[in-house]
């Protein structure tokens, strides 16, 4: 009894091995099939990932650039305000020979040549005073530390005169900033 069933048993057998090796095959194929077009979604997630990386180091820099450009704004504002304004300048040059009085000095001659350009100008100032060497000392200190930009070309200082007084001779450049 045993005998007929061997035969029967060794053909189930066959066709379970059939069975698992079609199993296994439509399983690698399937899994293989599935794993192919994962790949192809983790490429697009890696390439997207990348991308909003990149933008986002862009948008990084832009709001960089934004805040030194506002600084930049700042000094170039300052820096503007070093020069003197055309009003500004007509006003100091119309108290000056007050001022040089306040300093003890005596103003000999001014000489004023202007040259435009588009937004500046430059101006030249020729100065004769005369005066105390203390006194001439305070006011070269004054024209060094006015808030405005004043540029001394030349400067001769010479002896002599009444009670040994001290000429000086300045050639000042008045760059001005024309709105």
């Amino acid at each position: 009894m045993i005998k007929e069933y061997v035969p029967k048993i060794k053909k189930v057998q066959r066709v379970m091995q059939y069975i698992l090796i079609f199993e296994l095959i439509f399983f690698t194929a399937f899994v293989g099939y599935q794993f192919f077009g994962w790949k192809k979604k983790m490429n697009t997630l890696n390439k997207l990932t990348g991308l909003v990386s990149e933008r986002s180091e862009l948008f990084t820099q832009l709001g960089n650039m934004e805040k030194e450009t506002e600084k930049l704004a700042i000094e170039i504002k300052n820096e503007k305000e070093k020069f003197f304004k055309r009003d500004e300048f007509e006003s100091f040059v119309d108290g000056l020979e007050e001022r040089l009085n306040s300093f003890g000095l005596n103003l000999k001659s001014i000489y004023i040549k202007d040259s435009k350009d588009e937004e500046y100008s430059l101006i030249s100032v020729d100065l004769e005073i005369s005066g105390k060497m203390d006194k001439v000392k305070k006011f070269i200190s004054f024209l060094e530390n006015y808030e405005h930009l004043i540029l001394v070309r030349r400067a001769n200082l010479l002896l002599g005169g009444e009670d040994f007084n001290y000429s000086l001779i300045l050639s000042l450049d008045f760059p001005i900033y024309e709105d």
